[in-house]
């Protein structure tokens, strides 16, 4: 049954760039799953949900409860050993019926909190995140690498609302992402920053500037850049 959960869940998201996406296609293959013989044939992404793909001829649905719902399946009660559930929960159902969901525990990218630090010496004044995550998994994230403002459980349009929300009491704004829910964020912000590596086309197509390997530790870097030359120029000036 773990086999068949993985090997649907895999198959289905292959199409995606999404983190969660690549983390279950990631895990099948350390499992020996390869999904060679499961391609997906047809392959829909629901902003904020998940996604549907037809894959051997069934249809199956990998995603949040709002996407069970969508496709009729019944999502059994979320139960969490943990005191607090701090983790991602991936729901799986084939042709209507639910088989399964898989849990994703979050980690802090590398230098995240190196990062968030630098930029608040930089003098960066309000530093937030935004996320489609449940509360509990982005506050346990925030916590870890020194962020004080979350908003979470967001929709594409919610996360909008917050950033035009943000934006009206700000000189200047960045948005840093690297989903396909950012990219209308990234294009509504003063300055989009997209995540190369594993971003979205979507993302990537929508954003100012590109860090092509991920890599946080560029963010102060790009600033301090700017500030030079600006520097530069204005003394030319």
């Amino acid at each position: 049954e773990h086999t068949e959960l993985v090997e649907a869940a895999a198959s289905a998201e292959m199409g995606s760039n999404h983190p969660i996406a690549s983390s279950i296609v990631e895990y099948a293959k350390g499992i020996g799953i390869e999904g060679d013989g499961a391609k997906p044939e047809g392959y829909s992404e629901i902003a904020g949900s998940g996604v549907i793909a037809s894959v051997n001829g069934k249809s199956v649905a990998v995603g949040n409860r709002d996407l069970m719902d969508k496709v009729g399946a019944k999502v059994e009660a979320e139960s969490c050993s943990e005191p607090v559930c701090s983790h991602t929960v991936a729901n799986v159902a084939v042709d209507g019926s639910m088989i399964g969901s898989l849990h994703l525990g979050d980690i802090p990218k590398e230098m995240a909190g190196e990062t968030i630090k630098q930029l608040q010496e930089l003098g960066i004044r309000r530093i937030a995140m935004l996320s489609g995550d449940k509360r509990a998994a982005a506050e346990a994230i925030a916590g870890l690498i020194g962020v004080e403002e979350v908003h979470a459980e967001l929709l594409p349009d919610e996360k909008m609302a917050v950033l035009e929300s943000i934006i009206s009491k700000a000189r200047k704004t960045a948005f840093v992402g690297d989903g396909v829910n950012d990219a209308p964020s990234l294009t509504r912000a003063d300055l989009g920053i997209a995540m190369g590596a594993l971003g979205s086309d979507a993302a990537i197509e929508s954003a100012d500037v590109v860090v092509m390997d991920d890599n946080l530790a560029k963010l102060p870097r790009a600033i301090k850049a700017a500030r030079l030359t600006r520097t530069i120029a204005m003394q030319n000036i």
